[in-house]
């Protein structure tokens, strides 16, 4: 029978989450035994995986838990240059795959496009592993600690052509900034969600939807044995709906601190969203007019 990983078998792979780079992050909680699926079998025969069967692993992946056990791979031969090299070529390919099992992993645009469900906490990754060429750039800055930049869906090919250009310069020898963060506040905390992609996302994360209603009630049944969200919304057991978290992030990163619906919410969207700029010391979006 498969055993779960145990802990002291993580040790490596918990680097995602006790040493996360910039633009990625644990947005209030996650660790690897969160990722669907996990077995020390697993595990270990990610370990064993050869430098050279991690590119051609990348061109196939189909979940979350493939993604995370390449990256548990790739961790094995982070100083080996002809997989960087292989890992920085497949930036520019932009083949998609519906990824499967993304249970607490935040991908923000994908929440939003509905490709993700959103459970009020995970990991949160900037790249678009969705891709091939997103998941080669994930890999690349959690490797090197590097950030030259992040492929976001729907990335231009010429976006990609330079960022992969960088990486080669990079790679070469050649001394090349990291990209400074774009949103940044004196505000610690909740760093995940100090942005307009993941504003959007956790609004659009407030319509209902039959897998957000089954994710509550498999929460409700799972852990209280309810078969309903209780009345008192101060009750442990309301914390089953993503909703509670998502109205808590919109409040303190918006100026809007009362909670609304999705309508309310989406209307303000759909007024506001160009005309958004972060208050650094506050660490909330502000609307600003137009001049």
């Amino acid at each position: 029978m498969k055993r779960t990983i145990k802990l002291a078998l993580l040790s490596m792979t918990l680097c995602l989450s006790a040493q996360v780079i910039k633009a990625d992050g644990i947005l209030l909680s996650w660790s690897a035994r969160d990722v669907p699926g996990l077995t020390e079998e697993s595990f270990n025969a990610a370990k064993a995986l050869g430098a050279d069967e991690i590119p051609g692993k990348n061109l196939t992946v189909g979940s979350w838990p493939e993604a995370f056990l390449l990256m548990v791979a790739a961790n094995q031969h982070k100083e080996e240059k002809p997989l960087l090299k292989a890992l920085i070529m497949q930036i520019t390919n932009k083949a998609k795959v519906d990824l499967k099992a993304t249970n607490r992993l935040i991908i923000w645009e994908r929440i939003t496009s509905g490709e993700i469900q959103f459970e009020g906490k995970g990991y949160q990754v900037t790249d678009d592993l969705f891709t091939v060429g997103g998941r080669a750039n994930w890999m690349l800055r959690n490797l090197t600690k590097k950030n030259f930049g992040y492929i976001r869906p729907n990335a231009a090919d010429e976006d990609l052509t330079k960022l992969q250009q960088i990486w080669l310069r990079w790679l070469g020898g050649e001394q090349v900034e990291d990209v400074p963060e774009k949103y940044v506040s004196s505000k610690k905390g909740l760093e995940e969600v100090r942005s307009p992609e993941a504003i959007e996302a956790l609004i659009v994360s407030l319509k209902p939807a039959p897998p957000k209603e089954k994710l509550t009630l498999d929460c409700l049944k799972r852990l209280y044995k309810l078969d309903k969200l209780p009345d008192d919304p101060d009750s442990p057991a309301a914390l089953c709906n993503p909703d509670k978290y998502a109205h808590i992030y919109l409040a303190t990163v918006t100026e809007t601190k009362d909670k609304h619906d999705y309508s309310w919410w989406n209307s303000w969207w759909a007024k506001n969203k160009s005309n958004l700029k972060l208050n650094q010391e506050k660490g909330e979006f502000e609307v600003k007019p137009n001049p």
